[in-house]
């Protein structure tokens, strides 16, 4: 923030009024070519973030006597498996939506409302936005980001996330996810929407599965940040459980 004048970050109750130029913004980033030599690609079996959150679990799988921990690297197993595999499609247009989702390209994996930046002014109300922070970009399906992005709607930094509340509405996430198709060249149709919200509803789980082992690796000793990680953790788990309910059941 301090590199930037005149900014200032989105509150992540912000980011539902900032919804189209948030998704314009990671659609454009999605879009981007980016050489192999800068960003290598992971190999054909897993994408860059299953690889992160595997070398996490790996960090905590030493908390023996930590019931938490040891439940969460059961349930990435699980989890791993579910997302890897392909669901089943009825439809033509829903194949294309899955395949168009889950297709891995350069992602943020961090778009919470504090790396989204409000940049210069502007005399129509919102201010131009800017993405920061890409120290967890990667190669990852659309969904993961889509989802991780869905997930920061929520106030958990503060841990006070409603995620029944908070996380983005049916009307909110096509309204996202119709700008986001603009440059794709995907017409927006209902089945495609329901396609695309469900897909990244699954994916929610990968987020907040993946911010809670990184919290518990944090936790541990790898940062001097003064944040309660446990306690973050334990929120994140409360999102895990809401949305393995809704888009698991």
């Amino acid at each position: 923030e301090e590199l930037y004048p005149e900014v200032e970050p989105l509150s992540c109750h912000e980011m539902k009024d900032y919804t189209p130029e948030i998704a314009t913004s990671m659609s454009k980033f999605h879009l981007l070519s980016l050489p192999t030599a800068v960003l290598s690609k992971p190999g054909n079996e897993a994408p860059s973030r299953f690889e992160t959150v595997e070398r996490w679990m790996t960090g905590i799988q030493s908390r023996t006597d930590d019931d938490f921990a040891q439940k969460l690297v059961k349930e990435w197993q699980w989890l791993r498996a579910e997302l890897l595999q392909e669901p089943s499609t009825a439809t033509a247009e829903q194949k294309t939506a899955i395949r168009f989702i889950r297709e891995w390209t350069l992602t943020h994996m961090d778009c919470l409302s504090l790396n989204i930046l409000k940049v210069g002014t502007s005399s129509e109300g919102k201010k131009p936005i800017k993405l920061i922070d890409f120290e967890y970009a990667g190669w990852n399906p659309r969904a993961a980001d889509l989802a991780n992005t869905f997930c920061e709607f929520c106030d958990m930094n503060n841990l006070k996330g409603n995620y029944a509340k908070e996380y983005p509405s049916r009307e909110t996430q096509d309204e996202f996810l119709t700008k986001y198709l603009e440059p794709c060249a995907i017409e927006a149709t209902p089945e495609v929407l329901q396609t695309l919200r469900h897909e990244i509803g699954r994916f929610t789980l990968l987020s907040h599965l993946g911010w809670i082992a990184w919290s518990l690796v944090m936790d541990d000793g790898a940062s001097n940040v003064d944040f309660d990680y446990l306690a973050y953790a334990r929120h994140r788990m409360d999102g895990y459980e809401f949305h393995k309910a809704e888009f698991f059941s």
